[in-house]
């Protein structure tokens, strides 16, 4: 894996913080499919906060090894906040993490309707006490949408943890 040098400094930062806070994170993923895993654990000694991750990329894997109620996709589609949410506080949970993060998308080239077009991807960061939810709308291919995504999640984990994001 090839590391800009920009990513690089915000992978630091984020070790940082988590070192800094004795905190620990986990995370549920789709549509990048451990990207985001890999990446948190490029730096030496992540096993210190990284404590591990699932790649959900099906329906049925989020239902049945991640714990998202059926009900939720049902109503409200895996690309959906309501998804997100409830991957990122069971990986959580399950970890027994202080973070949770879920990534859950349509990278494309195929896979996007006109309600939810390619590039929507929504994401949640939680705590026991906290949680951000968005709607990334991104564009490009997949590469740059899942590369992009990665980014933006590990700037949004650093500013929940500076109390920025909540």
């Amino acid at each position: 894996m090839v590391i800009s040098d920009k990513r690089l400094i915000l992978l630091e930062e984020v070790k940082s913080k988590l070192t800094e806070l004795g905190k620990t994170v986990s995370t549920a993923e789709s549509c990048t499919s451990g990207l985001l895993g890999a990446n948190l654990t490029y730096l030496d000694g992540s096993s210190n906060y990284y404590m591990g991750g699932v790649c959900v990329y099906s329906n049925y894997a989020k239902v049945h090894i991640l714990g998202v109620d059926s009900k939720i996709i049902e109503e409200f589609g895996a690309v959906s906040p309501e998804t997100a949410v409830s991957m990122a506080e069971n990986i959580r949970l399950k970890l027994n993490t202080d973070y949770g993060i879920s990534i859950t998308g349509i990278a494309g080239p195929g896979g996007g309707t006109t309600q939810k077009p390619v590039g929507t991807v929504w994401v949640c960061i939680c705590s026991a006490e906290n949680r951000v939810v968005e709607n990334l709308k991104l564009s490009g291919s997949r590469d740059s949408i899942r590369e992009d995504t990665v980014e933006l999640v590990l700037k949004k984990l650093l500013n929940f943890m500076l109390n920025k994001d909540r």
